[in-house]
């Protein structure tokens, strides 16, 4: 779409995507279930690859990778019964995969949703979880940081009372971190939020801030603009007993 939300062109896709960015050429690369997608400038498909391997991943985010091509991060399982692994697939500019990486969290099962470049490497952020449930607690959100080979080099779990799901994550020009994570509810009437925290670059928080609502609210994504204000797009409601889900955004 244009400035004015005018459909310039429109594509579509039997599989749905979970990610999409702008490429050097000024086309796009999009990631989702097991498929990465190359696009043209027109949205015309130049490339389709499919990295199924019989078992289910998904690729939640994708990047430009430091080295060129592209990096693809997301969750993968292996076999029937197998604990879900973090997945990083790094490919090149037609598709070709030049290495793959999985890992769990401390033989926890994990997910990465998040991931940016840094210095020699990249920061990841996701979720992981125990197998056997401890005290109702189901999943807690991580932040970790690979070299550029994919290797996983550092890694931080954020234990709570409750579940948390990460959501997005972006690095700010100060070389730290803003995240959004959802707090889910354990029973009736306990409260559900979205967590907002600022962390520095091993992922320590130094900030956060809860945005509640009567029944949810949650944010999707984050953007940060140049005087170094943070917004956020999610969803929510304002009503107790359950109702519709509203937009919500907040600067």
């Amino acid at each position: 779409i244009d400035h004015l939300g005018n459909i310039v062109w429109q594509t579509n896709y039997v599989e749905g995507w979970y990610d999409i960015i702008r490429t050097n050429d000024n086309g796009y690369i999009a990631c989702g279930n097991w498929y990465i997608v190359k696009l043209d400038s027109g949205g015309n498909t130049v490339w389709l690859k499919s990295y199924f391997s019989g078992f289910p991943r998904y690729y939640k985010t994708i990047i430009t990778a430091n080295d060129g091509g592209f990096l693809a991060a997301g969750v993968i399982v292996d076999f029937q019964y197998d604990t879900s692994k973090c997945l990083l697939t790094r490919i090149n500019d037609t598709g070709g995969v030049v290495w793959e990486k999985k890992y769990r969290l401390d033989n926890r099962h994990a997910g990465i949703e998040c991931i940016t470049s840094i210095n020699n490497g990249y920061a990841i952020a996701g979720n992981t979880d125990d197998t056997i449930i401890n005290n109702g607690v189901f999943s807690n959100t991580f932040f970790g940081r690979t070299d550029n080979s994919g290797n996983l080099v550092y890694k931080k779990i954020y234990f709570t009372d409750r579940s948390e799901y990460m959501q997005d994550m972006k690095k700010t020009n100060d070389n730290n971190f803003i995240l959004t994570s959802q707090r889910l509810q354990l029973f009736i009437n306990d409260s559900s939020y979205a967590k907002i925290f600022v962390t520095d670059s091993l992922g320590i928080i130094k900030r956060e801030k809860n945005i509640s609502s009567p029944d949810e609210v949650v944010f999707n994504s984050l953007i940060t603009i140049s005087n170094g204000d943070i917004i956020f797009a999610g969803e929510a409601d304002f009503i107790a007993s359950g109702g519709r889900d509203d937009i919500y955004i907040i600067r």
